[in-house]
């Protein structure tokens, strides 16, 4: 898996994704092990809004918008970012769509994947959960940005 994803990333994996910061190259193989990838085409949805979400990806080519029910555009990613952690982590329906933009190839990221590193490798474990909530931090920072200068405008 560690040689498939360093040719599609066309880099190593540990740098560039946000989810292996910290992680040794030992660490991040071993984390990766039963991992498993996606290939979807411009227009296919990854996750839709009300389905419960029992994984997470990264994206490793292509791009993906974030879509409300309505389609409209909540955000943008492209390689490397993580999508779909806030109905992975807290076991709850997806808040919106996940839309393929430019053909793509995820690595999917499962909870029986995560319980068995919990198990096998806590401190792994504990290094990624640590990076998913870093993650989800920085975005809720930028979210609370957009909505802070959303609100002065209209005053």
């Amino acid at each position: 898996m560690w040689e498939y994803l360093t040719h599609q990333l066309h880099q190593n994996p540990l740098h560039g994704v946000p989810l292996f910061e910290e992680l040794s190259y030992d660490e991040a193989r071993r984390f990766l092990k039963n991992a498993s990838t996606l290939a979807l085409r411009a227009g296919e949805r990854l996750a839709r809004t009300g389905d419960m979400g029992d994984e997470a990806f990264v994206l490793l080519s292509g791009n993906i918008e974030i879509r409300d029910r309505h389609g409209s555009i909540l955000a943008r990613f492209a390689k490397g970012a993580v999508v779909g952690e806030m109905a992975y982590l807290a076991a709850t329906p997806r808040s919106a769509d996940i839309v393929i933009t430019r053909d793509a190839e995820v690595l999917v990221l499962t909870k029986d994947m995560f319980r068995k590193t919990i198990e096998r490798d806590p401190s792994v474990a504990s290094k990624v959960l640590l990076n998913l909530n870093l993650i989800l931090s920085e975005r809720l920072l930028a979210t609370t940005a957009q909505l802070s200068a959303h609100t002065t405008q209209g005053f």
